[in-house]
């Protein structure tokens, strides 16, 4: 976690620019939480799209991320508190037990960088019962990866959801998109930056060059899995 951290935060803003979608996946997310909680807990906050989701007032919002530019992009309020806390850090976490039970534990497009899924939802199972998950799986990137070698630290959709429901009470479903770019070599400009797979491996200058000549399109693949669950 910590690598993919340092990461985000030299290109945080290049990231937010091209991760569009992320705020299309934490628009539906939130759609599901069919209710108004007033304490909420955001894991892997970024810069807020799980906060600009929200409509109605709430007491509390406690914003946690690992990279120090991530936490500044967030929106700041009297009600919102800033943690810069890795969720891989089980004693960091206990430390949120001060503002727990929340209403709502979020967390959208983070969780599937947890080095371990299961010891940080144990970690936070106690701070409350209700959840909106929504993580990538193994299906995400799935070209480039095919085509560069490269393996993916991402959990497939059966094995996150199952991880989950050791947990919370859970309904689950998926959902695929699509991250256009205006050509191939803007698109991997960015995975260049960002890294394959959220910072795990970067692509040198050589292998940039083979997988342009051999991408199909300036399209890359995410697939989503969504969690819902205690109402």
């Amino acid at each position: 976690m910590e690598v993919a951290a340092r990461r985000f935060d030299r290109f945080s803003a290049h990231y937010a620019k091209l991760n569009a979608m992320q705020k299309a996946i934490a628009k539906e997310l939130m759609s599901a939480v069919d209710y108004a909680p007033k304490r909420v807990l955001d894991l892997g906050c970024g810069e807020g799209a799980i906060w600009r989701q929200i409509s109605w007032n709430v007491d509390l919002f406690v914003a946690v991320d690992a990279a120090a530019s991530m936490i500044k992009l967030h929106p700041s309020g009297d009600n919102v508190r800033k943690e810069p806390i890795d969720f891989n850090d089980a004693i960091a976490l206990a430390r949120l037990a001060v503002f727990s039970p929340f209403d709502l534990i979020a967390s959208s497009c983070s969780l599937q960088w947890a080095d371990d899924l299961g010891k940080t939802l144990e970690a936070i199972a106690p701070f409350g019962g209700k959840i909106a998950f929504a993580l990538f799986t193994d299906k995400t990137l799935e070209t480039l990866r095919d085509l560069s070698g490269a393996q993916t630290p991402l959990l497939s959709y059966q094995a996150a959801s199952e991880i989950i429901s050791r947990y919370f009470d859970a309904r689950f479903w998926r959902k695929s998109y699509l991250l256009e770019f205006v050509s191939k070599r803007e698109m991997f400009s960015y995975i260049r930056k960002s890294g394959i797979g959220g910072g795990k491996a970067k692509l040198s200058v050589a292998e940039t060059k083979r997988l342009i000549a051999n991408y199909p399109n300036a399209k890359l693949e995410y697939e989503t899995l969504f969690a819902i669950g205690g109402f």
